[in-house]
C-alpha cells in the first residue's frame, strides 16, 4: 500500500486502542472495569499478533524463496495442529466445567430459573435475592419472570400475606453472604432444597416461608407510618462491639402500597446528643413490589465513623422516597403527625467478655500495611474483680490469645508478647497489651479482617488493607557490575554512575542494585559517602533504600532492588579526586554490616564498599 495509507493505518491503530478503552474507563459503580464495554478491543487483540505473523512470514518467504501465501498457510496449519488439542483440553476439560466459570456466568441463577420453571407458581410467591434488581439472567430463563419479587443483595426476608397460600425465598450463592442471619430468622424446617454446584457447595438455598406467631422481633415496638407500614420491632443483628458497623434488623408489615414506588429504609446512627455517626440508605426491597399484608424483615448495616465512643446510641429509622425527597410521616394514636423517624435504642460498646477477661477497647493504629511491614495494635485488658476481703491475687487460668489477619496467624501466646500470663494478674488489673507483628512477605493483597481469639471466642478488630507489591528478581543491565556481600544478608550487584565528575555544591547521582540474600527483620540504612583525600566527608546521603519508601524488612530472598541516591556535594569541597564508599548500618546504634567477598572492581574497607573515584572540579 502507499506510504500515506500505511501511515493512516498506523495512526488508526494507535488511536483506536485508547478510544476503545474509554467506555470501560468511564464506567462507574460495580461495573468497573466493564469487560462488555471493552469489547471494541477484540479486533486489536487479534490484529497485532497478525501483523507480527505477517512480517515474520514475509521475511521467511524472501529468505526461503517461497510464496508468502504458501508459507503463511503452512504456518497456520501447523499452529492449528499444535494448538487445537491443547485448546480443546483447556476449554472442554478444564474451563467449561469449572466452578469459577459456573458462578462468574450466573450458573447459580440459571439453576434457580430451572428450579422455578419446575414449580407451580400459581399459588406461590417467589422472592429471589440477586446482586442486580430484576436480574437479566432470570429475565431470559425464568418462564414466570413477572411473578418474581426481587430482594437486592440478599439482606431481606419477606413473608407473604397470611391470606396467601405460600412463599418461596431463594438465595443464590452470589447473594448468600447473609445466609446465617436469614436462617436465624426462619424456622428450622424452612429449608426445601439446596442443590450442589460444581464445587460441591450449595448453588442456592430455597426456603418455604409463611407468617407464623413464632416469628417475632427481640425488641418489639409499634409505630404507624402514614397507614402504609406498621413497624413491629427490631433485632440487633450484629455484634455491637464491632468498631466498623452497627447491624439492625427492622420488622414491619405492609398496610398499603404507597403512591411512590421508590420508598425504602433509611437508618441513621446518632448519639444521645444528636451527633450523627453513620447512615445507610439501602435498595433492598423497593415499595413498587410491596403487597398489603407482607411481613418484611430487613437487615441494615450502618457504617460507623472511626472514633465513635462506646455508649448508648439510637438508630433513627424511617422510609424515604428519593424521587420526592420525603419520608413517610409517623402518626400517633390520634392520627396526628409525630415525626418521620422511629427511635431504636441500642448499646454500642467496645468492651467484651472474652475467655474470662474483659476487653475494654483497642487502638488499631495500622489500617494499611505492605507485606513485611508491622501492624501496630494495643489491646486494653482488665482481669475479673476479686470479692471484697480477698487478697489481690486471683485464681485466673492462663489464656492464650491469637491475632489473625484474614487467614494468616500473626501471633499466638500469652499477653504482652508471651511474657505476662493471665495467671499472674491481680484482681481488676488493667493491662495495655501492645503488638507490632510483621505481615508475612507472602501476604496476599486485599482487605483483610483483623480478629482476636481467646478460648474459641472471636472479636473483629477492624480491616487492614494490603496492597500489591511488584518485585523484581532479574538484574537490569549494570554499567559497573561487581559482587560484594554485606553481612551475608544483601549483595551489591553493581552500580551506575552517569558522571565521574561533579562541581562543588552540585549533586552526584548514584544508582545501586541490591539483591537480598535472605529475609531481613532489621531495617538497614544505606550510606553513600564522598571522601576527600584527607578522609573528610565532602558529600553524604544516608537513608533507607528508595528514600525510605522500601525498607529492607519488605525484601524477599533473591529480590533485586534498584536504589537511586542523589548525593549533595559540599560547596567547599576541595577540587581533586574523591573516594566514593557505600554500605549499610543499623540506625539505632550505627553498627555497620561487614563487607565480604568483594569483586576486583571494588575494594574492601571492612564495613564499606569502595567504588570508583569521583573528581570534584
Amino acid at each position: 500500500p502507499p506510504p500515506a495509507l500505511r501511515l493512516a493505518a498506523a495512526v488508526f491503530l494507535l488511536v483506536a486502542l485508547p478510544a476503545m478503552l474509554l467506555p470501560s474507563a468511564l464506567a462507574s459503580g460495580e461495573i468497573t472495569p466493564s469487560n462488555l464495554r471493552a469489547v471494541g478491543l477484540l479486533p486489536l487483540v487479534y490484529l497485532f499478533p497478525a501483523l507480527g505473523l505477517s512480517t515474520l512470514t514475509s521475511a521467511l518467504s524472501r529468505r526461503l524463496h517461497l510464496p508468502q501465501r504458501t508459507l503463511s498457510g503452512a504456518i497456520l496449519v501447523l499452529l492449528l495442529a499444535l494448538s487445537t488439542p491443547a485448546t480443546a483440553a483447556a476449554y472442554f476439560r478444564d474451563w467449561a466445567p469449572s466452578a469459577t466459570l459456573y458462578y462468574a456466568a450466573d450458573g447459580d441463577l440459571a439453576d434457580v430459573a430451572a428450579y422455578l420453571n419446575q414449580n407451580d407458581l400459581a399459588t406461590t410467591t417467589p422472592y429471589v435475592a440477586s446482586i442486580h434488581y430484576r436480574h437479566p439472567t432470570l429475565a431470559f430463563l425464568a418462564q414466570e419472570y413477572h411473578a418474581i419479587r426481587w430482594l437486592t443483595g440478599g439482606h431481606t426476608v419477606v413473608l407473604p400475606p397470611p391470606a396467601s397460600d405460600d412463599g418461596l425465598l431463594i438465595l443464590p450463592r452470589s447473594t448468600a453472604g447473609d445466609l446465617a442471619w436469614v436462617e436465624s430468622v426462619l424456622p428450622d424446617d424452612s429449608l426445601v432444597t439446596a442443590p450442589p454446584g460444581p464445587d460441591g457447595a450449595p448453588a442456592f438455598h430455597a426456603y418455604r416461608v409463611a407468617q407464623t406467631p413464632a416469628l417475632t422481633p427481640t425488641h418489639p415496638l409499634t409505630a404507624n407510618l402514614a397507614h402504609v407500614v406498621h413497624l413491629l420491632g427490631y433485632d440487633v443483628a450484629s455484634a455491637s462491639r464491632n468498631d466498623a458497623h452497627i447491624g439492625v434488623a427492622v420488622w414491619w408489615r405492609v398496610l398499603n402500597r404507597p403512591a411512590q414506588g421508590d420508598y425504602g429504609p433509611v437508618a441513621r446512627l446518632t448519639d444521645p446528643w444528636g451527633g450523627v455517626w453513620g447512615e445507610t440508605l439501602p435498595f433492598h426491597y423497593p415499595a413498587e413490589q410491596w403487597t398489603s399484608g407482607e411481613l418484611v424483615v430487613d437487615h441494615l448495616t450502618i457504617p460507623v465513623i472511626p472514633g465513635a465512643p462506646p455508649g448508648d446510641y439510637l438508630v433513627r429509622f424511617g422510609l424515604y422516597s428519593p424521587s420526592t425527597d420525603a419520608r413517610l410521616p409517623r402518626l400517633d394514636d390520634a392520627g396526628r403527625y409525630a415525626g418521620d423517624t422511629i427511635r431504636l435504642p441500642i448499646r454500642r460498646r467496645l468492651d467484651a467478655r472474652v475467655g474470662g477477661l474483659t476487653l475494654l477497647g483497642f487502638n488499631l493504629d495500622t489500617t494499611a500495611a505492605r507485606p513485611g511491614e508491622p501492624l501496630f495494635l494495643i489491646l486494653f485488658w482488665q482481669g475479673p474483680d476479686g470479692a471484697r476481703g480477698q487478697a489481690e491475687s486471683i485464681s485466673l487460668p492462663d489464656h492464650a490469645i491469637a491475632l489473625t489477619l484474614g487467614e494468616t496467624l500473626l501471633y499466638r501466646g500469652a499477653p504482652v508478647h508471651d511474657t505476662y500470663p493471665t495467671s499472674q494478674w491481680t484482681a481488676g488489673e488493667i493491662v495495655a497489651d501492645r503488638y507490632g507483628p510483621r505481615l508475612p512477605r507472602t501476604m496476599p493483597a486485599g482487605d483483610h479482617t483483623l480478629r482476636l481469639t481467646v478460648d474459641g471466642q472471636t472479636v473483629e478488630l477492624g480491616i487492614v488493607a494490603v496492597p500489591t507489591l511488584t518485585r523484581a528478581f532479574d538484574a537490569p543491565p549494570i554499567s559497573h557490575p561487581l559482587s560484594a556481600t554485606l553481612g551475608r544478608q544483601v549483595r551489591l550487584l553493581g552500580y551506575d554512575l552517569p558522571s565521574e565528575t561533579v562541581a562543588p555544591g552540585g549533586t552526584l547521582t548514584l544508582t545501586m542494585y541490591w539483591q537480598a540474600q535472605t529475609e531481613m527483620d532489621e531495617g538497614y540504612t544505606v550510606f553513600t559517602h564522598l571522601r576527600a583525600a584527607d578522609g573528610s566527608i565532602s558529600g553524604q546521603r544516608d537513608n533507607p533504600p528508595l528514600d525510605g519508601s522500601y525498607p529492607t524488612p519488605l525484601w524477599v530472598a533473591g529480590e533485586v532492588v534498584t536504589d537511586v541516591h542523589r548525593i549533595p556535594v559540599r560547596a567547599d569541597a576541595p577540587p581533586g579526586e574523591h573516594r566514593l564508599e557505600v554500605g549499610m548500618y543499623i540506625a539505632e546504634d550505627g553498627a555497620r554490616l561487614p563487607v565480604t567477598a568483594p569483586s576486583q572492581d571494588a575494594s574492601e574497607a571492612g564495613d564499606a564498599i569502595l567504588l570508583q573515584p569521583v573528581t570534584v572540579q
